[in-house]
């Protein structure tokens, strides 16, 4: 899947990188979940390379001062990922 930066005001995004997007409604946020990456990392005690699974930790925005804001937002991005994700498979 090739990068897509997505940009909206106060960051920017990698649409390639997200596994799922939530919406928290008592703290009027969006969470941003990317996906779990492999890397080789060269193991202290023995100097080998080991594979290490990296969960990402979630990013969430800043906080919406409405509810109504907050859905108008998450409703756009949520559209503009389903697209993202339908055209790059």
């Amino acid at each position: 899947m090739t990068p897509e930066i997505y940009c909206s005001g106060r960051y920017c995004l990698d649409f390639a990188q997200i596994k799922t997007i939530k919406k928290d409604a008592e703290a009027n946020t969006i969470i941003f979940e990317f996906k779990t990456r492999a890397e080789f990392l060269e193991n202290p005690e023995t100097g080998e390379l080991q594979l290490y699974h990296i969960n990402e930790s979630p990013v969430t925005t800043v906080p919406f001062h409405d509810f109504d804001c907050l859905n108008a937002y998450y409703e756009q991005v949520v559209k503009d990922w389903d697209i993202f994700t339908t055209a790059n498979g």
